[in-house]
């Protein structure tokens, strides 16, 4: 609950003319005892102005409960028997640790986050938290390691639309926020954004998942590769019968086509070979 305090200049105003009509009641007699109660209010509500700074939140407490919170800046005036307790509204930043996590199939992951965030509810985090820094720090871990449970790392499947946190790494932040945020809510906090300032294998798997991952991009390239070959290959056939430079049977066309493809995909200089073979047969 957000409290508005008096204008502190008002009340000094107010407060100067209470002090002015002490004195005019000690100028007349019988009237002291009056003058000495007004002087004495005056010197206890002396005890209610404060100043108040931005990113600063005030919790107010009157003999232990809570009475609502200031966040407004400036000179102000309120209640002396009030207890006046400063929270940190500012932005703040948690830039995590390297965690050694799993991922849903239990492969060895290392990852880490760093999170904006700052305090929303100032009477909330006061009476609930104790630090709020370690509060924080504790289910950030906590969350990374739970989302980090919820997916795979990678797919050897380059087609797959299966989320894992290399290739849905937004939308995994995303849901990491999600997952903090609904922690913190109670708390008073709002994350303001998370990111995932790290992640991989593990080093004892990095190398054998990496070699893995490499595969079906060699397959591929080695498939490109030999349409490749078949195509030149069959180009050369087709000039060849175009200007009717010989007669080409079967057989002999199919072997030209196999020599040719296995010489350009082993990457090894034979095509010179393959065409003399071709000469000498026709």
């Amino acid at each position: 609950m957000e409290m508005k305090p008096l204008n502190g200049n008002i009340v000094v105003v107010l407060h100067i003319l209470l002090f002015a009509t002490a004195l005019f009641f000690f100028a007349i007699p019988g009237l002291e005892f009056f003058a000495i109660l007004i002087s004495i209010a005056g010197a206890i509500a002396i005890k209610g102005y404060f100043s108040n700074t931005k990113g600063i939140a005030l919790v107010l407490l009157q003999f232990g409960k809570y009475k609502g919170t200031i966040k407004d800046t400036g000179f102000f005036w309120a209640n002396p028997l009030l207890q006046k307790e400063k929270v940190s509204v500012r932005l703040r930043s948690y830039t995590g640790k390297l965690l050694q996590l799993h991922d849903l199939q239990s492969t060895p992951i290392v990852a880490a986050i760093q999170a904006n965030w700052q305090i929303t509810h100032a009477g909330k985090i006061f009476f609930e938290v104790e630090d709020a820094e370690t509060f924080f720090r504790f289910h950030a871990d906590k969350s990374l390691r739970a989302i980090a449970n919820k997916f795979r790392m990678d797919l050897p499947n380059l087609n797959s639309k299966e989320v894992t946190l290399l290739r849905k790494r937004a939308y995994v932040e995303e849901v990491i926020l999600k997952e903090l945020q609904m922690v913190l809510n109670p708390a008073g906090i709002s994350v303001v954004e998370v990111r995932l300032t790290e992640l991989s294998y593990a080093p004892e798997v990095a190398t054998s998942f990496w070699n893995l991952k490499q595969v079906p991009m060699q397959l591929a390239s080695k498939n490109a590769l030999a349409e490749g070959a078949l195509k030149i290959a069959e180009r050369t056939l087709q000039r060849i019968a175009d200007h009717n430079l010989a007669i080409i049977d079967e057989e002999r066309r199919a072997s030209f086509i196999q020599s040719m493809v296995v010489a350009i995909c082993s990457g090894k200089d034979e095509l010179g070979s393959v065409t003399s073979n071709l000469k000498k047969e026709l």
